[in-house]
């Protein structure tokens, strides 16, 4: 089952720690994650990244968007949230590429050489 436009920008707000369970989100705020996101779909786009509508992210991309989306807004957040949230956002283009393109391994998967 895909994801909305709006379920993604709740839970980046959650991810940065601007909005809790059951809260919603200020319009301000809330426009500024879709224009966030906006942009992270163009640049996936352009990339040749993107096999979905922009109003519908599939659940296997939907943890690597909100990374993406999140990382650029997240400037001003403490340190460690701040750091969870880059190492999300550093693999998760080449997750979404890896998905696409069928070669997706889970970066977090231990591999014994």
């Amino acid at each position: 089952m895909a994801r909305t436009k709006t379920e993604i920008r709740n839970r980046v707000l959650r991810k940065l720690g601007k909005l809790a369970l059951g809260q919603t989100a200020e319009a301000e705020l809330a426009d500024d994650i879709e224009e966030a996101y906006d942009q992270v779909y163009d640049t996936l786009e352009s990339e040749g990244l993107v096999s979905w509508a922009s109003d519908s992210v599939p659940n296997q991309f939907v943890e690597h968007v909100v990374s993406l989306v999140a990382i650029e807004r997240a400037e001003g957040l403490p340190t460690e949230r701040y750091q969870r949230i880059a190492v999300g956002a550093s693999i998760a283009k080449k997750s979404i590429a890896g998905l696409i393109n069928g070669t997706f391994k889970n970066p977090r998967e231990y591999t014994d050489y």
